[in-house]
């Protein structure tokens, strides 16, 4: 089932195993309010966004999901179809 944060299912590799996915934004976006909440002020930079995607990415790897960024434009594009 498919989800704005993620969905089961995804297949590796053709292979019939499959695996969790979840979206690597909302790994940063969980941490930078944690940070924030804890009186920290996290800034990310144009420079140094890239990174932050590329190591929730690996963590997420590391936990044994896939991730996978969700395309919002056609989520939305269905949504708004979905109220006509």
């Amino acid at each position: 089932m498919a989800s704005k944060w993620g969905r089961s299912g995804a297949q590796v590799n053709g292979s019939s195993q499959e695996l969790p996915t979840y979206d690597p934004w909302g790994v940063v976006n969980a941490v930078m309010f944690k940070l924030a909440a804890d009186g920290f002020k996290p800034r990310l930079s144009s420079d140094t966004i890239g990174e932050a995607k590329e190591a929730a990415s690996a963590l997420l790897m590391a936990l044994g999901v896939l991730p996978v960024v969700p395309d919002y434009a056609a989520e939305d594009a269905v949504a708004e179809a979905a109220k006509r």
